[in-house]
């Protein structure tokens, strides 16, 4: 894993990015309110008291709710889907009640996992790597709820294609994406460091491994920027060989997503 620390207002420079395709295609948050198919949020009424402040930090104005207006722009929703923070079980999609659960509990977890490991030192950092893995955790989500709100059809197993989309969005329309997508590699690396051994069961969840997670999130960073991801080849995290690779693996992985996209839109 990569022990550099998080650049700092990341988050915020993504969504500069964000907020100018808005308004070169003329969208603004206030229209959401309009779009019965559209992502909405709902807060908990309470929170403990170390989560209060990352809750804060996504009501603020520059946050979550520019998220929200670019997701609801950029994914053809076929229903009105909500995002529950202050969730008890998560983060998921739940297609029962069309909702995605993140519990207030998993920002801190964020938090923890990056300031124990050195990553994340001061408070502007720590709201930084909150807001990318956040970010990357909703867009997962959100590619579950596509898929099942679509019917989309997967090739493999839809937990690596939920990641796919999470990579693609942040990579192609995200200023600093690659960054921003480091920081969501990094959580999958922290969070494999609580296996010791590998168990039969491991091996048979829905999702791929933490570790193939990180690594494969690394692969699709420098296949969409290789120039400015060389890094990853010097530090041995890629090989030049699988970098190579790389580039053709994210090159169909965001085609065919991105194609998939445009047709949804086109029906619609």
């Amino acid at each position: 894993m990569q022990k550099d620390k998080p650049p700092k207002t990341l988050f915020q420079t993504a969504l500069i990015q964000a907020t100018l395709v808005l308004t070169l295609w003329g969208y603004s948050a206030s229209s959401i309110e309009a779009n019965t198919s559209a992502l909405h949020v709902v807060f908990d009424d309470q929170f403990g008291v170390s989560e209060q402040p990352y809750v804060d930090r996504l009501k603020q104005e520059d946050a979550l709710p520019m998220l929200l207006a670019f997701i609801n722009d950029t994914v053809p929703f076929a229903q009105t889907l909500t995002l529950r923070i202050g969730a008890d079980d998560g983060p998921l999609f739940d297609p029962a009640t069309n909702e995605i659960w993140v519990p207030g509990e998993f920002l801190v977890e964020i938090n923890q996992r990056f300031v124990n490991a050195d990553l994340a030192n001061t408070k502007q950092e720590r709201n930084d790597v909150m807001l990318d893995v956040f970010t990357h955790t909703l867009l997962h989500e959100i590619a579950h709820a596509i898929i099942a709100q679509h019917n989309i059809p997967i090739l493999g197993k839809e937990e690596d294609a939920a990641d796919n989309l999470a990579n693609v969005l942040i990579l192609e329309y995200f200023e600093n994406g690659d960054s921003l997508a480091r920081n969501a590699a990094n959580m999958f690396a922290l969070e494999d460091e609580d296996t010791d051994t590998y168990y039969s069961e491991d091996f048979w969840d829905e999702h791929s491994l933490d570790i193939q997670r990180y690594f494969t999130t690394l692969c699709h960073i420098y296949g969409a920027q290789p120039e400015d991801n060389e890094d990853l080849i010097d530090a041995g995290e890629l090989s030049e060989e699988k970098a190579d690779s790389c580039i053709d693996e994210y090159g169909q992985i965001s085609s065919d997503w991105l194609s998939v996209l445009d047709a949804l839109h086109e029906r619609q």
